[in-house]
């Protein structure tokens, strides 16, 4: 072990490592909420959360692996059988970074601020983690102030949603709202009980308050787009 700048140096070789099974669990629900923790993998995608001021709290890299961008607390060199034994993937990416989950109250219903931005988008109960990870690109390429899952939604830092919104988990804020808080009314609820809904929409008055918008959400005041996917593209049930 070494350490330059603060940051400590490691190797781990050994599939009994403690740490190893530590960090197998972040490719489960329960391992995450109780770890507050995901892992997120490629160049690209931790060079996204380097520009989004991102910080590992540890960064796993093979021998050959390039230089990567975003800062870590920990490095630790490890072997492919390592990053495999981790990702549950044959073929791994040569780098890997374990990231905090932001805090809950800062992406809490209460601490959206609708000034901040122009366009949000709304995910009412989506449930495939693929499907959430594109639309989480889509909201950053439209520049939206954030995602809103409404009601029992999958979980936004699950390996398969990270990986699919290739880098934008970290540019996007994700918020987690219920059903009555989203304050949509009856007919919303009704909907979201069938199948999954896509909102994206405008705030024609981004100085007013949350609770002012919600009022008038329900008075159309939204120029509000909807995408409903295919059945088939939905599950029973969050993966994990």
């Amino acid at each position: 072990m070494s350490a330059t700048d603060g940051v400590r140096h490691e190797r781990i070789e050994s599939l009994s490592n403690p740490l190893v099974k530590e960090l197998r669990e972040l490719r489960t629900r329960k391992g995450r909420l109780e770890q507050r923790r995901f892992m997120a993998e490629g160049e690209r995608t931790l060079a996204e959360a380097a520009a989004g001021g991102w910080r590992a709290a540890l960064l796993l890299v093979t021998p050959d692996a390039p230089r990567s961008a975003v800062a870590a607390e920990r490095v630790i060199e490890v072997t492919d059988e390592v990053l495999a034994k981790i990702t549950g993937r044959d073929n791994p990416q040569p780098q890997l970074g374990i990231f905090s989950e932001p805090d809950h109250a800062a992406r809490s219903f209460t601490a959206i601020d609708p000034a901040t931005a122009s366009r949000w988008l709304m995910l009412e109960a989506p449930r495939d983690p693929g499907n959430l990870g594109s639309c989480i690109r889509s909201a950053d390429a439209v520049a939206a102030g954030g995602v809103l899952l409404v009601g029992d939604a999958c979980d936004a830092y699950s390996v398969e949603c990270v990986r699919a919104t290739m880098g934008s988990i970290f540019s996007v804020p994700i918020f987690r709202v219920s059903f009555s808080r989203a304050g949509q009314g009856r007919r919303l609820r009704r909907r979201v009980m069938r199948r999954e809904t896509m909102h994206l929409f405008r705030t024609r008055h981004p100085q007013r308050s949350w609770l002012g918008l919600r009022r008038r959400a329900s008075q159309g005041h939204f120029e509000t787009r909807v995408a409903q996917p295919q059945a088939s593209q939905c599950s029973d049930a969050p993966r994990a």
